[in-house]
């Protein structure tokens, strides 16, 4: 692996030689985060650089495993522009298809892992979410759980904000995206537990002061049954920050949401009220054109259970 000062731009020149198209848009992405998150970004990198380095993956692996990602999404977008629909049709298939499939895993968790800092809607959301955690609304947060944590992202900014936080539950299907987020977030000191499990099949008589549900909804038959449960492990003020996303068509996406409100119309149905939240596009666009073209929509919330 290169040196950590030069890790990103080794990526994009590798980017840069094999897909000119795509270096185009990704390079003015990072010269505005870099200018607009400057500590927060290097922060992630770090990250990156950290967790490649101490599994071996150099610069041409992890670059095309990225590549291969993108190359994927273009054949799901063609299929969804086509028939309006994701070409995945349910969590079994997507578990043959991918998360039991140690191949795929491997090149896709860590594509998604570079997308983190790659694409805008992804790393703005790691930033709202950040800046949230400031809010008095949150400040008596002792217990968290996240599932299906991708990186851990969501929860290295919950330790990092919270540093004398009493228990983290980490819970996912994916033994591979376990092992990933514990190398990059560590054990916290004995706080942090690992549960690969179904979330279907996860019981606990635990309460959480905030439950941790990012980009899952869009991997699940039947969302709203799951966000019924997770209700009952939310302490009284407790919180749910989950997000997702809007026409995006990926190898493991099942349910489809066409627009934002679709998936609030969801969060109610579910028996949640959103409380705070935030949303970007994945193309820099005026919103009549990314709504003209199906362009994707990255959604996040704060929600707290409905009251009578």
């Amino acid at each position: 692996m290169s040196n950590k000062s030069e890790f990103v731009e080794q990526i994009l020149s590798y980017i840069k030689e094999h897909d000119s198209l795509h270096y185009k848009k990704i390079r003015k992405t990072v010269n505005e985060l870099t200018v607009k998150n400057e500590t927060e970004y290097k922060h992630f990198c770090y990250l990156l650089y950290q967790y490649f380095s101490d599994t071996h993956k150099t610069v041409e692996s992890v670059s095309a495993n990225y590549l291969q990602m993108v190359n994927d999404m273009r054949y799901e977008g063609i299929y969804f522009k086509k028939n309006k629909k994701y070409s995945c049709k349910n969590q079994n298939e997507a578990y043959l298809k991918v998360y039991s499939n140690k191949e795929v895993m491997s090149y896709y968790m860590n594509a998604l892992l570079l997308s983190q800092i790659l694409w805008a809607h992804h790393f703005k959301m790691l930033m709202y979410f950040n800046n949230q955690l400031v809010m008095e609304y949150l400040k008596k947060t002792n217990s968290v759980l996240d599932i299906g944590p991708g990186h851990g992202f969501f929860s290295n900014i919950v330790i990092k904000n919270f540093p004398a936080i009493e228990k983290l539950d980490i819970v996912d299907i994916s033994l591979e995206s376990l092992e990933m987020t514990k190398k990059i977030i560590g054990s916290g000191e004995g706080r942090i537990n690992y549960l690969q499990k179904d979330i279907f099949e996860h019981e606990t008589e635990e309460k959480y002061d905030l439950i941790i549900f990012g980009e899952v909804l869009e991997h699940l038959d039947e969302p709203v049954t799951v966000l019924k449960k997770l209700i009952k492990y939310l302490s009284p003020n407790g919180y749910l920050w989950l997000t997702t996303p809007t026409n995006a068509p990926a190898i493991d996406h099942i349910y489809l949401f066409r627009s934002k409100d679709e998936i609030v119309e969801l969060l109610i149905k579910s028996g949640l009220k959103v409380t705070n939240d935030f949303g970007c596009y994945a193309e820099d666009v005026p919103e009549e054109v990314a709504v003209k073209f199906d362009i994707s929509y990255l959604y996040g919330a704060f929600c707290q259970r409905q009251t009578d």
